[in-house]
């Protein structure tokens, strides 16, 4: 089937998978490639989650099929081509991409991954080996201890919390996580594949029937299990004292639940942006007072909660000064529209980096994939052009109070150690 406003192709194989293909001309030598499938972690009780935690990385570093790592890294010298599986919480996938050449390469390691995914004791002992040494150096870090006191904070009641810490990874079962990881990657059929670049779609028809069709399949579709987060709510707060650099890290985080849209996602992008330049402007220019600072916002289409994190470094002794400032600034774009420039500038770059992507492969890869969730619709170019236009002084007011809620909430410091007694 020809898919005219996305310019693309979707084919059903006789297994049942389902392979979108876009062929395009921004780079001559490239093919990029994802598929995604639903489920992951979330399907798992915690106690195995803890132990299978690292299955993915367990087993592509154990080769494939009868090839050693060794035998794969001496195979693929002198040629561009690269597949990797991975599993989140909700999602198990497969991504890579291929010269042109290299293709056929690319398809018969895709094709492996599912049917002769490879478990190596020897591997895996060295891997975590490895892994336990720089998390254990990473875990009694200044950043380490003061990430897990948020954990800690944030998620105590939470029976899906991980501590990832030494313990994890010496806990971590080789044979449930081989067993996990074959269970997850045994259905290509509830993937959906995506191909995006210089494509010869009278090939891909051949390879796709070649190494995909010949996948084995099954009418399973799991869905991902949407699982109460039980994070702590309220006016949080976590005071960290590790480390000697005279240094402060401070995150100021919101959170709240909110039905997620296009529109509501937009406006929150737009609030991300105007208090993002406005903090640069006022606490370290005007200021002088931070090393770094910066805004990120998330919104989870799955679970309809959203986040928002200010992170800067700074003088320890200044800390209470700039984080009043910052309340400051948050509190006035609450109650008075901001200025026109800040409005003008996000719409522009957002449609500037909208064009910019529209002409890259993996633009299209995201957008294919998203395209090809059933219960996901993404938006068409004109659309976007109309949702960013229409962001004015009264959404971002509007934005400010629904998505920075003091009253949930955390304050998060980590300061240097102070002098012991005695010390000089």
């Amino acid at each position: 089937v020809y898919d005219e406003k996305l310019d693309s192709h979707v084919w059903m194989l006789s297994n049942g998978v389902k392979v979108l293909l876009k062929k395009t001309d921004f780079k001559h030598n490239e093919i990029q490639f994802s598929a995604r499938a639903n489920g992951g972690y979330s399907l798992l009780e915690p106690e195995m989650m803890f132990k299978t935690i690292l299955a993915a990385n367990i087993v592509e570093l154990s080769g494939i099929g009868n090839y050693t790592p060794a035998d794969i890294e001496k195979f693929s010298k002198d040629k561009q081509f690269w597949v990797r599986t991975k599993i989140n919480n909700d999602h198990e996938s497969i991504s890579g991409s291929s010269s042109v050449k290299d293709i056929e390469h690319f398809m018969q390691m895709l094709h492996l991954k599912f049917v002769a995914p490879r478990k190596d004791s020897k591997a895996f002992d060295s891997y975590i080996s490895r892994v336990g040494s720089s998390i254990l150096d990473r875990f009694n870090s200044p950043q380490g201890v003061f990430s897990e006191q948020i954990r800690l904070k944030k998620y105590s009641q939470n029976p899906r919390s991980i501590k990832f810490d030494a313990d994890i990874v010496k806990n971590q079962d080789l044979d449930k996580s081989f067993s996990f990881y074959q269970q997850r990657f045994s259905n290509p059929a509830s993937f959906n594949f995506v191909f995006v670049g210089n494509i010869d779609l009278l090939q891909m028809e051949t390879l796709l029937s070649t190494y995909i069709s010949s996948l084995p399949t099954n009418p399973r579709a799991d869905q991902a299990i949407v699982h109460d987060i039980l994070r702590a709510r309220g006016k949080l707060t976590v005071n960290v004292e590790k480390g000697l650099v005279e240094k402060a890290t401070v995150l100021l985080d919101f959170y709240g639940d909110s039905l997620w849209s296009h529109k509501n996602q937009m406006n929150l992008s737009a609030l991300e942006y105007v208090l993002g330049s406005i903090l640069r402007e006022r606490i370290r220019e005007e200021k002088s007072g931070v090393y770094g600072i910066g805004v990120k916002s998330a919104f989870s289409r799955l679970r309809n909660k959203h986040s928002t994190r200010i992170s800067f470094t700074c003088d320890p002794n200044r800390v209470e000064e700039l984080l009043a400032e910052i309340h400051k600034i948050i509190e006035s774009l609450k109650v008075n529209n901001t200025e026109d420039k800040y409005v003008d500038n996000y719409i522009a770059q957002k449609l500037n980096a909208r064009e910019t992507k529209l002409a890259t492969n993996a633009f299209w890869k995201d957008h294919l994939q998203w395209d090809a969730e059933a219960d996901y619709q993404p938006i068409g170019l004109n659309e976007f052009r109309l949702l960013v236009g229409n962001i004015d002084k009264l959404k971002i007011k509007n934005a400010a109070n629904s998505y920075l809620n003091i009253d949930d909430s955390l304050t998060a410091i980590l300061l240097p150690e102070k002098p012991k007694a005695g010390a000089d």
